[in-house]
């Protein structure tokens, strides 16, 4: 679409005045407290910090530092293309915003999983980190969701009571306010192959999650071998919990509206990709 733009037109594209983001969304402030506490207990060992409230801390002194980026990238959309912004035009820097506005959480979001990317583990390491991220934000969200069946120990659940888990945290985060929607595509799903427990068992599952209450942050770390969404560990540790082995992850940026210039990109949605067998299957 873009190359054709540029072909059609006969030069680049034309840039419009970029719009206003939306209203920051309000956050439950007891669980956006939890989100990030949790964030930074699974991030703190892997940072030779000495605990999450210290980490918390350093992230709290970073967030004045980053809040000029991440607010260009709020006010002139993924790429900066408007050059900048104006706070006279009614923009109002992230800064002031408490963890519980959509923005403020955001801003503090970036602060630390900033400080991640900044530590530049290596991969086993950080896959390690990501895991206990995973594990905490388990137990901060678990609380506002329904308790799940029992399971036998060293049994997998069966593929149906993992998509209602999902669904269930999915809507926790929803109702919190940390997600203005989501979407699962499990067109994938068998059970009655899942239940063989081979080769034949992988399921692909798709999670869309819409504005999350860390898109911007994510945008910003693109690239840098970290992301601070919440909900890609949160699930992976979730899977982990039921018996199923995340064997394939992946994500990318979706922006609903064609825009004739490719810098006024602005993705709201990102996507999730997971693949998931029964732990012990052949591959």
């Amino acid at each position: 679409f873009y190359a054709r733009g540029l072909l059609g037109s006969g030069g680049a594209p034309r840039s419009a005045p970029p719009p206003p983001p939306l209203a920051a969304r309000q956050l439950d402030a007891a669980l956006a407290k939890r989100l990030l506490d949790a964030a930074a207990a699974g991030i703190a060992p892997s940072v030779s910090a000495p605990s999450a409230a210290t980490l918390r801390q350093a992230a709290g002194a970073r967030r004045q530092a980053l809040a000029i980026e991440y607010d260009r990238a709020l006010f002139a959309g993924a790429f900066s293309a408007a050059g900048g912004y104006d706070t006279s035009l009614g923009g109002a820097s992230a800064l002031s915003q408490p963890e519980a506005l959509q923005y403020g959480f955001d801003l503090s979001a970036l602060a630390l999983f900033t400080l991640l990317s900044e530590a530049r583990l290596p991969r086993k390491e950080l896959a390690a980190c990501y895991a206990r991220v995973g594990e905490e934000l388990l137990v901060a969200v678990a609380a506002a969701t329904p308790a799940p069946p029992q399971q036998a120990a060293g049994s997998a659940s069966s593929l149906s009571d993992i998509l209602r888990g999902v669904r269930a945290l999915l809507d926790a985060l929803q109702r919190g306010g940390y997600l203005a929607a989501y979407a699962i595509d499990d067109g994938d799903a068998d059970e009655g192959l899942w239940q063989q427990r081979s080769s034949l068992s992988s399921t692909r599952l798709t999670v869309t999650l819409t504005d999350s209450a860390a898109l911007r942050a994510a945008l910003l770390l693109n690239g840098r071998g970290v992301s601070p969404e919440l909900a890609r560990p949160l699930l992976s540790a979730f899977f982990a919990s039921r018996g199923a082995e995340v064997t394939e992850q992946s994500d990318f940026f979706l922006d609903g509206e064609y825009r004739e210039n490719p810098k006024e990109y602005r993705p709201t949605q990102q996507l999730l990709s997971f693949t998931i067998a029964p732990s012990g299957a052949p591959r």
